[in-house]
């Protein structure tokens, strides 16, 4: 799918709490049931959390009674759970005569006992104080919020936990009660102070789609005084944080309130996923996925049956429920619109749109370009520009004689695959500073993470263009990537001049060096390792490597007229790859930013990873689906969620669709971008945390 670059300045702290099961103290209430009360589905065991976070991690925290105070649609038939166990109204034998005052709203009698000395603090056998029946009283009783506001004029300390470390902000949340989250913030409640199992009351509003306090909590301030946690609760958390990180704060398993929305016991309730992440998006902007692009990268054409085209760009935005590609303008600022596509759409909570960003200057591309390859591609725009070509002008060759190749030696224009227009340098440039703009807005704490929507591809550029020993440009001019921090050469390059703990690279690619059934497949190279330099090749043998190759079939094998085939499985043995050679390295680099040069042609079905062989069939080498680019995304975050806060900017590259008869086309053939573009919508939708792809 992609290949992952990352650097850092120093590797963070390892918590040693991310896959920990709920404290020791942690206890399940078990409150007696009415007639006609079914009990719920036994809680799961006690797992360890799933390493990347995103899923699964309600299963620690479900020993206690708020398992129990899960919404009726969420069970597996409709029976109303009347009164789900609170500290308003689970029985205990150790309740105090304050306890018993609080719990009926007898406002007069929890007076006349704290005027005559009562204990403000007592707790019974589950850890509630009266503070935690109090937020947690429902609406029917009148009296609440004035029973709240006398305990807390009292001194009833805020930050005090219950057995299973859930304060009375956590219960205000999970029962709904927004009413009682300013006061218990003004009195120095702690939004970040968590749970047992790491969660905080954002967690547990999140979890049960309490909008309006998610609303309050997402919105940030208070914690600013209180006393220390009691019970046996679990981390008190900082005294004050934003509502930014209040939205993005991690559980014990790295995952935020956002990730967690909805999921209870490991099952997940969309309206209350949808609700929950729409009000702290809605709230807190600078926690949605920031999605980049510009009409500028339309502008590099290389002709109407290329499969590097402008179409891609279109298609894409288009899936997502973005428009055509070519709207925004270059004044539009950040905006956020409506989703209007079909199922690949993300909705528009989930989105920043920015299409008005610099282009990248000539000092950043020629921090990691030779001077002489940027003035190369510059004059060859502005002489095309003063008279413009009938047609695109090949890169390949250019490039091959401004470094001195031979006459004989220089590819051939016809069989030329990388192009120039007029207005392939301004792409170019617009596409490096589209990359340089998303990861000045991860880093600087404006978006939770990005993905950049443009071309001209750059991840087989190198330092002056042309790699060592290559026989294409590959469709790419600039890498943006690096400029942005890429290809491998430009990775040893920069590690001669930085410590070796600086940059990681990997890259997960088909790798055949070529028989006499088929010619080498391009590029030929990551084959190896580099372990000096921190860089990771994981080469894949293509599909048409495995089994038999399947005979043509008539009409469908010969001549050009045939979709790439299959010849095998390849998902499996890329996502094992995936999973044992890319993910435990980039684990233990620890990076503190996270770039992909997000490759699609993987994808079933593409251009990208088709062969010819020498009797003119084509062969498919990959059959990756959405739900691949999804796992892989999903997995890329569980990293970042434990190494860098979740900073991660994705720059489109590969991926052009697949081939389709058509029977307009001179050579018969058509290509469909549509296959490529549900492969982008799915990598976004879980870059996004949306979840819709994940299998």
């Amino acid at each position: 799918m992609s290949t992952p670059s990352s650097s850092k300045r120093k590797a963070p702290e390892l918590s040693a709490a991310a896959a920990a099961e709920p404290s020791a103290t942690s206890r399940s209430v078990t409150p007696p049931f009415k007639p006609g009360f079914k009990r719920p589905v036994p809680p799961l065991s006690k797992t360890p959390p799933n390493p990347a976070g995103l899923s699964e991690t309600a299963k620690s925290d479900l020993f206690n009674p708020l398992n129990l105070t899960v919404e009726t649609s969420l069970h597996d038939d409709d029976e109303v759970v009347d009164e789900p166990p609170t500290p308003a109204n689970v029985r205990s034998m150790r309740k105090t005569e304050l306890h018993a005052a609080v719990c009926a709203g007898d406002l007069a009698e929890a007076e006349r006992l704290l005027e005559g000395g009562h204990p403000v603090e007592p707790q019974e056998e589950h850890g509630f104080t009266p503070l935690h029946n109090a937020a947690a009283l429902p609406e029917k009783v009148t009296s609440r919020q004035r029973m709240l506001g006398l305990l807390l004029r009292v001194s009833a300390d805020p930050t005090r936990a219950d057995n299973d470390g859930h304060t009375a902000l956590h219960w205000a949340a999970a029962t709904g009660n927004a009413n009682a989250i300013p006061p218990l913030l003004a009195a120095g409640a702690r939004p970040a102070q968590r749970s047992a199992a790491g969660e905080t009351a954002l967690h547990r509003a999140a979890r049960l789609g309490r909008v309006e306090c998610i609303k309050l909590l997402a919105a940030g301030g208070g914690g600013g005084g209180g006393g220390g946690g009691g019970g046996g609760g679990g981390g008190e958390g900082p005294a004050c944080v934003s509502g930014r990180e209040c939205v993005l704060w991690p559980n014990l398993a790295h995952a935020s309130p956002l990730d967690v929305a909805g999921k209870i016991g490991g099952r997940v309730h969309q309206p209350n996923r949808m609700a929950a992440r729409r009000a702290m998006l809605e709230t807190q902007p600078s926690c949605r996925t920031l999605l980049l692009h510009h009409p500028d990268c339309q502008l590099h054409l290389t002709g109407d049956s290329h499969q590097e085209a402008p179409q891609r760009i279109k298609a894409i935005l288009e899936a997502i429920g973005r428009g055509g590609g070519s709207s925004g303008g270059s004044s539009g600022g950040s905006s956020h619109r409506g989703a209007n596509g079909g199922a690949n759409s993300v909705a528009s909570f989930e989105l920043s749109e920015l299409c008005d960003f610099e282009q990248a200057t000539t000092a950043q591309l020629t921090a990691v370009h030779d001077a002489a390859y940027v003035s190369m591609v510059a004059a060859a725009a502005s002489s095309m520009a003063a008279n413009p070509p009938p047609s695109p002008v090949p890169l390949t060759p250019m490039v091959q004689q401004a470094r001195g190749a031979a006459p004989g030696a220089l590819k051939d224009p016809l069989t030329s695959d990388t192009r120039l227009s007029p207005g392939s340098y301004a792409a170019a440039r617009r596409a490096a500073g589209a990359v340089l703009r998303a990861i000045e807005e991860v880093l600087s704490c404006r978006a939770r993470n990005a993905i950049c929507v443009v071309r001209p591809p750059g991840h087989h550029a190198g330092v002056r263009g042309l790699t060592p020993g290559s026989v294409s440009c590959g469709f790419c001019v600039f890498n943006s990537a690096m400029v942005g921090d890429g290809s491998e050469e430009i990775v040893r390059r920069l590690s001669a001049s930085l410590p070796p703990s600086a940059l990681f690279f990997a890259s997960i690619h088909l790798y055949d060096p070529g028989d006499t059934a088929f010619t080498p497949f391009y590029p030929g190279s990551g084959a190896a390792d580099a372990m000096p330099q921190n860089i990771i090749n994981v080469p894949l043998p293509p599909m048409w490597r495995s089994g038999k190759l399947a005979p043509p079939k008539p009409g469908r094998g010969r001549g050009g007229l045939v979709s790439p085939r299959q010849c095998g499985c390849g998902r499996a043995e890329w996502r094992e790859a995936f999973a044992q050679r890319v993910l435990p390295a980039l684990r233990a680099f620890a990076p503190e930013l996270l770039l992909l040069s997000s490759g699609f042609d993987g994808g079933c079905g593409d251009i990208g990873n088709s062969k010819l062989d020498a009797k003119e069939c084509y062969h498919q080498g990959l059959d990756l689906t959405p739900a691949d680019f999804a796992w892989a995304t999903t997995q890329l975050l569980g990293v970042a969620a434990v190494c860098c806060p979740g900073k991660v900017v994705s720059i489109l590259e590969g991926g052009y669709g697949g081939y389709v008869l058509n029977k307009e086309a001179k050579s018969g053939l058509g290509i469909s971008r549509s296959n490529l573009a549900e492969n982008v919508a799915a990598h976004l939708s879980a870059l996004c945390g949306v979840d819709c792809h994940a299998d």
